[in-house]
């Protein structure tokens, strides 16, 4: 029982942060915020794309990663083919939370908090906070 409360109240801080975050902002300026914070890897960039936008078309997604990209060394190997792979195998469906989290580099209650934001965009922090209640305590598991 007291790691369920430890659990609950540290997650209910980060969940605050990611909300306090991201709340209010227009998709493309949610997007250009959590890519502020990562390292631009192909993987983690995929990850966080195909996590937080998981039906955009494979041009969108091209077009997002080539701008992420942009100035490092990845940008000049990137084929179309390789961007093709990119989006097949980081898809939302082929890992879990935990591991998109990981892979991407950043806080799964980021990426969950983002994901229901841009679902529920009049959202409030009270909604989000007892949306998010399982997959809160599920974290620290």
């Amino acid at each position: 029982m007291y790691l369920t409360r430890f659990a609950d109240q540290e997650s209910r801080v980060y969940m605050n942060r990611f909300y306090t975050k991201y709340h209010g902002k227009t998709r493309d300026e949610q997007l250009a915020l959590l890519l502020l914070g990562v390292r631009k890897s192909p993987s983690k960039v995929a990850t966080l794309l195909r996590s937080v936008a998981p039906d955009k078309s494979n041009a969108w997604f091209n077009a997002k990663m080539r701008e992420a990209l942009k100035n490092t060394p990845a940008a000049s190997v990137l084929g179309d083919q390789d961007l093709a792979n990119l989006y097949a195998k980081y898809g939302a469906d082929r890992f879990n939370l935990n591991d998109r989290g990981y892979i991407a580099g950043v806080h799964l209650l980021e990426l969950w908090t983002l994901d229901y934001l841009r679902e529920h965009p009049d959202a409030t922090l009270a909604d989000t906070q007892k949306a998010s209640h399982d997959v809160r305590l599920s974290t620290y598991s």
